[in-house]
């Protein structure tokens, strides 16, 4: 794709008119504060989910329809007490009747009708509200890079191509936190049923449900910091080359556990400090030969820097 040299401010001055020189910005940063804000959010919900069907479950477990799980008809009363349930609490759970089986699957039913409608709702409102926030961070920080390199504010406008990336990035967020009740609940329908057929019952229920809680909080962090990267490079992609930038430098970031070594590599062996084209981008895993900008591949924490390239107005 052509594009057009930015113009110099007014106040410019070169040594050669008509020369072409090249001027590096500031990194662009994606907001931590949008990913933290988002981060929590996405924490608040799954923690609800995970905490009522903890709950749930475990009520279930201690109920008289847990007394079919194993031949010892005394199971029932003995998780009352490994539970510490008082008398009272103990005729409340007395009307649950029918198999430990069906009634796990009526629950699990209900939790799934449940909390997809909750996700549904949610995701779309979430994601929605990061990608403006990260859009609106975005803008600042291109504005403040081009200031370091040109000396001058730069005025950017949303395009309908940066107003179509912002939605499809929503919409790719909000998928994604669609569709965590079914993966969680999935999973917890399995452990629920090898709780049973073990015969150990809530015990080693409560186990699994205790790791699948972990595994739920750690998609939250690394969906938020993941989404918030690639609304941040797409949208600032565009921006850039709406108004003539289609040169970046790969800069490496640390704070990943497990960072990608060609990422990490100086260039030319690899991306790091290497100057590479947005409507070219480089080869960013070797393994498939995909190709993409800094951020946007999965847990990509990596940033980029404009490359300005300027004619003597």
């Amino acid at each position: 794709m052509a594009t057009k040299p930015v113009r110099l401010p007014a106040s410019a001055r070169w040594s050669k008119p008509g020369r072409q020189v090249a001027s590096k910005g500031a990194i662009l940063q994606p907001s931590a504060a949008v990913r933290a804000w988002f981060q929590a959010e996405l924490e608040k919900l799954t923690e609800s989910m995970t905490r009522e069907t903890t709950r749930e479950l475990s009520a279930l477990f201690r109920s008289p329809a847990a007394a079919s799980m194993a031949m010892d008809a005394s199971l029932f009363e003995r998780i009352m007490a490994e539970e510490g349930i008082s008398a009272k609490a103990k005729k409340k759970l007395e009307d649950t009747t029918g198999s430990i089986v069906s009634q796990s699957r009526i629950l699990l039913a209900a939790l799934a009708a449940r909390f997809g409608a909750q996700f549904l709702k949610r995701a779309k409102e979430l994601a929605e509200q990061m990608v403006k926030k990260q859009s609106r961070a975005g803008a600042a920080a291109l504005k403040a890079s081009l200031k370091k390199a040109t000396g001058a504010r730069v005025r950017l406008a949303n395009s309908r191509k940066v107003e179509e990336i912002a939605k499809a990035s929503a919409l790719e967020a909000a998928n994604l936190i669609q569709r965590v009740p079914q993966q969680y609940l999935s999973s917890v329908a399995d452990a629920t049923m090898r709780s049973i057929t073990s015969g150990k019952g809530s015990s080693e229920l409560l186990a699994e449900l205790a790791k699948q809680n972990v595994k739920v909080k750690n998609w939250a962090w690394n969906t938020a910091r993941d989404q918030s990267n690639k609304t941040f490079a797409n949208i600032n992609r565009e921006r850039m080359q709406d108004i003539g930038i289609d040169e970046f430098e790969w800069v490496h970031s640390g704070g990943s556990n497990q960072p990608r070594e060609y990422h990490m590599r100086r260039a030319p062996l690899g991306l790091n400090g290497g100057i590479f084209k947005i409507s070219a981008p480089p080869v960013i895993d070797l393994r498939t030969g995909e190709r993409g900008l800094p951020g946007t591949a999965v847990n990509c924490n990596c940033k980029m820097r404009p490359i300005l390239r300027f004619n003597k107005a």
